[in-house]
């Protein structure tokens, strides 16, 4: 695949979604649809790195292709995300109490396992503020370590049966939504209930796009499924309306718009598409160190994570260090 700054673009503005979200500004009532952007265009990538179409390989399961895609991935992605787990350890062991700290401790297990998102999933919801948890934020990234270990099947699967790939990524939404009216949590955690957010930037790569470089020649389609993205997370639709579900639907869709058809030129050049693009590149370590320094920043004893950082300057300050952050984040360990 080519360079495609339209998915940089994409990635800086779903990185700051969340990040304006979790600042509690109330600029975004919905700026954690970032997160289900992420996971469709991780799924479009997933499909072209893993297995590109020049690949010497003749079969999805071959363990050097494998062995390969996972190292990569590792590389990728490890080393910063346990730099910041040992980071926030640290910075709690001094600042945060006993009690907090011991809670803190067996959530940074299971984010050291990379299963951070079976922890949450058996704590209180994702929008609950009663606890203080800086981990929280790599649940995300735990649903999508344990979406790479199942790439080498899904291509497999696809090999073989694209019908009933298709099955699988429908049941996957239907299991969802029942399990967002049942149990939240399970919906919003774990894989099985997001597989199908991947699978829409997974297709999307495989169908409509020529080894993830865009073969459909209408860019306007793709800015509208931007302009979708930039207006839908500042409408507040409910915590209760069993996110994710329709709304998650309607983004990852329009995610896949920008991933098919590519934006305009003339947006990708400008001053607003550079910025973005910039803010893409550095988006992991931007997503990975935010939520932890929001919370530190705010920290008080039995507060939980009821912040709100309501002055200006403090939101100045705030910005600054996770900016400080992200940069050194990503050139010394990314």
């Amino acid at each position: 695949m080519n360079y495609r700054a339209d998915i940089q673009i994409l990635r800086g503005l779903s990185v700051l979604l969340v990040i304006i979200y979790h600042l509690q500004t109330d600029v975004l009532k919905s700026g954690f649809l970032g997160v289900d952007i992420f996971f469709v265009i991780s799924g479009f990538l997933m499909a072209v790195l893993y297995f590109p179409k020049d690949s010497k390989e003749n079969t999805a399961l071959s363990w050097g292709l494998a062995k390969s895609f996972y190292a990569r991935r590792a590389r990728r992605i490890l080393p910063a995300y346990f730099i910041t787990i040992i980071l926030v350890l640290l910075f709690g062991f001094v600042f945060i109490n006993n009690a907090e700290y011991q809670t803190l401790s067996r959530e940074a297990v299971f984010s050291a396992l990379l299963i951070p998102n079976i922890s949450y999933s058996l704590q209180p919801n994702y929008f609950d503020t009663g606890n203080f948890r800086p981990l929280l934020h790599l649940w995300s990234l735990g649903v999508e370590a344990q979406f790479y270990l199942i790439v080498p099947l899904i291509f497999a699967i696809l090999s073989r049966s694209k019908k009933l790939l298709i099955a699988l990524v429908v049941l996957s939404f239907i299991a969802c939504a029942l399990f967002a009216g049942r149990s939240s949590n399970m919906a919003f955690f774990m894989l099985p209930m997001r597989f199908w957010e991947f699978m829409i930037g997974f297709l999307a790569a495989h169908f409509f796009t020529n080894n993830g470089n865009t073969k459909q020649q209408n860019n306007l389609i793709g800015l509208i499924g931007l302009l979708l993205l930039v207006v839908i997370p500042n409408f507040d639709f409910g915590i209760g309306l069993r996110h994710p579900g329709p709304i998650a639907l309607l983004v990852c869709i329009s995610a896949a718009m920008v991933l098919v058809f590519g934006l305009p030129k003339t947006l990708e050049k400008s001053i607003v598409g550079r910025s973005f693009e910039t803010i893409g590149k550095y988006s992991y370590s931007a997503y990975i160190v935010h939520y932890p320094v929001i919370l530190f920043f705010i920290y008080q004893p039995f507060s939980g994570a009821a912040y709100s950082i309501n002055t200006l300057s403090s939101l100045l300050i705030t910005s600054v260090i996770i900016c400080v952050l992200s940069y050194a984040m990503f050139h010394c360990i990314e």
